[in-house]
This record gives C-alpha cells, sequence and structure tokens, in this order.
C-alpha cells in the first residue's frame, strides 16, 4: 500500500479516536475529523463512507485483537472461574484501544463478543436443544455479567462466582456438551 495512504488513513483514525475520547459517535462529525486531521472532506471520503464506517472499520480491529488475546475463551464450559479471568484480563490489555470506540456502546461490544462466543462453541452442541442450551449459557453469563459486574451493591467477585457455580450447576448441559474424549473417566 502506498505510504500515503497510510499515513492519511492513520490520521484521519487518531483524529476520529481523539474525538470519541469525548463525544458519543452520533456527535463525531466529518467536518471536526478533517479539522484535527488536518485534510479536506474529499480525502475523508476517499477512504470511508461516513463516520460510522470508519467506526465499524475500527472496531472489528480493535475486537479482532481482543478477541486474539482472550486465550481462555475456551473455558466457559469446563472452568468458568478461567474464562471471567482471562475476559477481564482480556479487557484490561486492550482497555486503551477499547475504550473510545465502545465507552458509551459497551452493549455493542458484548454482542459482538455474544456472537463470536456462539460460533466459537457451535461445535459443542450437537442438536436444537444442546443449541439452544449453549446459547441460553452464552447469552445469560455474558448478560448478567454485564448487568451486575460494576453495580456498586455487587462485588464482582460475588457477580463472577455465582455465574460460575450456575454454571457448574448446569451439569446436564456441560455433560452433553462434552466431546467423548473430554467427558471425566468414571472411577
Amino acid at each position: 500500500m502506498d505510504l500515503r495512504i497510510v499515513k492519511t488513513k492513520k490520521v484521519i483514525r487518531e483524529a476520529f479516536l481523539s474525538l470519541r475520547q469525548n463525544y458519543p459517535l452520533e456527535k463525531v462529525k466529518v467536518t471536526d475529523i478533517c479539522h484535527i486531521a488536518l485534510i479536506n472532506k474529499s480525502t475523508f471520503y476517499k477512504y470511508y463512507t461516513d463516520v460510522y464506517a470508519l467506526s465499524e472499520e475500527l472496531e472489528k480491529e480493535v475486537f479482532q485483537n481482543f478477541w486474539d488475546n482472550f486465550v481462555e475463551k475456551d473455558s466457559l464450559i469446563f472452568d468458568p472461574r478461567r474464562f471471567f479471568k482471562g475476559l477481564q484480563n482480556s479487557i484490561q490489555t486492550n482497555l486503551d484501544a477499547l475504550f473510545p470506540l465502545y465507552r458509551d456502546r459497551i452493549y455493542y461490544f458484548f454482542n459482538k463478543l455474544e456472537e463470536k462466543l456462539k460460533g466459537y462453541y457451535t461445535h459443542y452442541a450437537a442438536n436444537e436443544e444442546e443449541e439452544i442450551k449453549l446459547s441460553f449459557l452464552i447469552i445469560g453469563t455474558l448478560h448478567t455479567f454485564q448487568n451486575f459486574k460494576n453495580k456498586k451493591e455487587f462485588k464482582p467477585e460475588i457477580v463472577e462466582e455465582s455465574i460460575a457455580h450456575i454454571i457448574e450447576n448446569m451439569f446436564c448441559v456441560k455433560r452433553k456438551l462434552l466431546p467423548e474424549e473430554n467427558k471425566p473417566k468414571k472411577k
């Protein structure tokens, strides 16, 4: 790619992110980005159709980086406590990139995470019933985590422990979702 294009897109992105630090996405205007990036509107529109397209491109990149660093994503069913620690670590590690894009739209982040986890765990569901249970497990876990995690009246550890306990008690779901080679050996 041409170095001029790389530099131009970089200044556009930086200007956008600086505005997103202080303004919701709906308030960020192309003219403001152009003013900060020292470019004209036609240059902006050469690369992006609008502010939302720019935001979506950045969100995809940042989310993919988050996902790639979230190595504990495979432990939701088998070790939910490890899953939560990994989720928090990955969010914390990527906070500088995640915050400007999702600060006022956290539900978008969790919706993307929900869809990614559903796709990731799909191979554990052998039929429609198991797929429904798996979907319930993922959606319930993420929404409960999101809704209670930052409420002052709930301690974060209690939220995580409660969700982990519920997942562990869904033994019949857990048992059915385990591939044969991963099922615990009977003693």
